[in-house]
């Protein structure tokens, strides 16, 4: 179990746990023990290989380089890129690679 915070009457955010790879049934109590009748499935994806290959490694404040991550990816869920604090969505995925276009940054450097 978990706990969430409710934020109106049809909507709660919960906080996923960590969990092996494979797919959950999804209940919500009110109380911690009397389980809701409907549920949800949710499906924990294998993790990504971190050790990909990116190309290119730089790119200019303004944004929009598109950037390609070597690697074996999942091809089912959502996928974002992670630059820094600031995140851009997948263009392309494929089981051995992803791109991705870097958003505009404020700042100069390094970001992981």
């Amino acid at each position: 179990a978990t706990l969430g915070n409710v934020i109106s009457s049809s909507a709660a955010i919960c906080l996923v746990p960590g969990h092996a790879a494979g797919s959950v049934s999804v209940k919500v109590s009110g109380n911690g023990q009397d389980m809701g009748v409907g549920q949800a499935q949710y499906t924990f994806l294998a993790p990504v290989d971190l050790s990909a290959t990116l190309e290119p490694s730089y790119g200019p404040v303004s944004g929009g380089t598109v950037v390609t991550l070597r690697g074996y990816y999942p091809m089912a869920g959502t996928h974002f890129c992670s630059f820094g604090h600031l995140y851009s969505t997948v263009g392309t995925i494929a089981q051995s690679y992803l791109t991705c276009v870097s958003p505009p940054s404020a700042r100069l450097g390094a970001v992981q």
